[in-house]
C-alpha cells in the first residue's frame, strides 16, 4: 500500500514538474492552426504591421502581403481582385482605410483571433498566415 502511495505521489510530482513546459507549449502553439508555428513570428509581424501601418509606409506593408489577396476589396466603390503588388500601392488609400488602420493599431497578440484560415485581426479586417514560410497577409476587409 505505501508502494502504490509513493509511486502515485512520484508521479503526480512528476506531472507538476512538466506542466510549466507543457503550458508554455499550448501557449507558443496557439497560432498553430492558423498557419504560424510560433507566437514569436505573431508578434513580430503584428509589430511590423503596426509600425509600417502607423506611419503609412504602402510600400513595407506591400511586401507583407500574399499576392493575390483571397478576397475582393472595395477600391471606388466596387469590388477589386487585387493581384499585384502595383495593384495594391496603387489603391492603398482605399485598401487600408480608417477602419483597417484602426482595426491592426487596436491589436494585440492575446485579441488576435485564430482558426484554419489563419489569424484575424479585429472582426477580419486583416488576415495573415505563412505563405511559403513567410507570415503573410491573405486578406483585407475594407
Amino acid at each position: 500500500m505505501r508502494k502504490m502511495f509513493l509511486y502515485c505521489l512520484v508521479i503526480l510530482i512528476s506531472s507538476l514538474a512538466l506542466a510549466p513546459s507543457i503550458f508554455s507549449e499550448e501557449v507558443e502553439n496557439k497560432y498553430s492552426m492558423g498557419g504560424i508555428d510560433s507566437g514569436a513570428e505573431v508578434v513580430t509581424f503584428l509589430k511590423a504591421l503596426q509600425k509600417a501601418a502607423a506611419a503609412g509606409d504602402k510600400t513595407t506593408i506591400a511586401t507583407m502581403i500574399a499576392y493575390p489577396l483571397h478576397a475582393k476589396v472595395k477600391v471606388k466603390g466596387r469590388l477589386t481582385a487585387i493581384k499585384s503588388k502595383e495593384a495594391f500601392l496603387a489603391n492603398y488609400d482605399e485598401i487600408f482605410n480608417p477602419s483597417v488602420k484602426d482595426a491592426i493599431q487596436k491589436a494585440t497578440p492575446d485579441n488576435l483571433f485564430v482558426n484554419y484560415q489563419g489569424v484575424m485581426i479585429g472582426n477580419g479586417q486583416v488576415w495573415f498566415t505563412t505563405v511559403d514560410k513567410m507570415v503573410k497577409i491573405i486578406t483585407v476587409n475594407n
